[in-house]
């Protein structure tokens, strides 16, 4: 099976180690790091897009991002896709 390959091949393990390291550490970010210094971020074109079942960070994070962006040039795109960028969904948005 694919999955069982990849979760025990030594990228699997090597990847579950920095998804570990990085949670352990809250993504190296303060809480509300990102939305108090969105004004950084004035001119540059912003793309979101964010999945409905993302799990990893909900969509209401990418909600507030939104809202928290009103000066800036935003475009936003809801996918039924997860946190992933390799999933179709995200993808189409990405490319």
């Amino acid at each position: 099976h694919k999955v069982d390959e990849w979760s025990f091949s030594q990228n699997g393990v090597n990847m579950g180690r920095i998804e570990i390291t990085f949670l352990n550490n809250r993504c190296f970010i303060d809480p509300n790091q990102i939305l108090e210094n969105v004004h950084k971020l004035k001119d540059f074109p912003i793309y979101i897009i964010h999945g409905n079942w993302d799990v990893v960070c909900p969509p209401n994070q990418g909600q507030a991002l939104l809202h928290a962006l009103t000066e800036h040039d935003v475009t936003y795109y809801a996918t039924i896709a997860g946190h992933s960028a390799a999933e179709i969904e995200n993808i189409h948005y990405l490319i």
